[in-house]
């Protein structure tokens, strides 16, 4: 987990409204931070590096170095980045500016901003959403 590592931890669809999206992380974990954003999806990222922000900002979209360094339990970070309450209704690929639908998924996954001292842990992330598929 060394700075700019990236972890993809959901994938969900590119017309998806996203309700929540809720951190976890265990206990142990000294200075853990990362970035809860939006990247594009491994399996669809073309021979694209993995951790490639979908959208220019969007690496930090639900929050830019949140801490991971104690323990978490469904922690809402939704608001935490530049997720606004106005792009709550609005499909993924439009809140974070795109102009058209790319009818692809998208991961939601963490950029380490700040690696890990202490003792090996987990962190885990719980997307709410809903897809109307338009």
């Amino acid at each position: 987990d060394s700075a700019n590592s990236y972890y993809p931890l959901v994938s969900v669809p590119s017309s998806a409204m996203v309700r929540s999206v809720l951190l976890t992380a265990v206990a142990g974990m000294t200075t853990l931070a990362g970035n809860v954003g939006v990247f594009k999806n491994t399996a669809n990222s073309a021979g694209t590096t993995t951790g490639v922000a979908a959208n220019t900002g969007s690496n930090t979209f639900f929050g830019s170095a949140s801490s991971l360094a104690s323990a978490l339990n469904r922690s809402d970070v939704t608001g935490a980045g530049s997720y606004t309450t106005d792009k709550r209704e609005q499909p993924l690929w439009q809140a974070i500016g795109l102009t058209a639908d790319p009818m692809t998924t998208f991961d939601i996954g963490v950029q380490v901003t700040t690696a890990n001292t202490g003792a090996a842990g987990r962190v885990g992330v719980e997307v709410e959403y809903v897809d109307n598929g338009a």
